[in-house]
């Protein structure tokens, strides 16, 4: 029974990794924007730097996800 749940799981996540991913994605997308947008609204440069540097990681980051995982999954 055990080993039943697990294989349902597992079709779950394989038929909706996708979906997954794209939300995931849109998600870590939209904390970039948010940093940028902070970013301008501090006082202190140096937190603005910070801000607008992980601004630019997290929609880095939000492009790496699916080029790497959807791209090997594909081979």
């Amino acid at each position: 029974m055990r080993y039943a749940r697990t294989f349902s799981i597992v079709r779950f996540w394989e038929k909706h990794l996708s979906a997954i991913i794209t939300v995931l994605c849109i998600l870590i997308f939209g904390a970039g924007l948010g940093c940028y947008a902070l970013a301008f609204e501090m006082g202190d440069p140096t937190m603005s730097f910070l801000l607008f540097t992980a601004g630019i990681l997290l929609n880095s980051l939000a492009f790496f996800i699916p080029w790497q995982i959807v791209g090997h999954s594909r081979k």
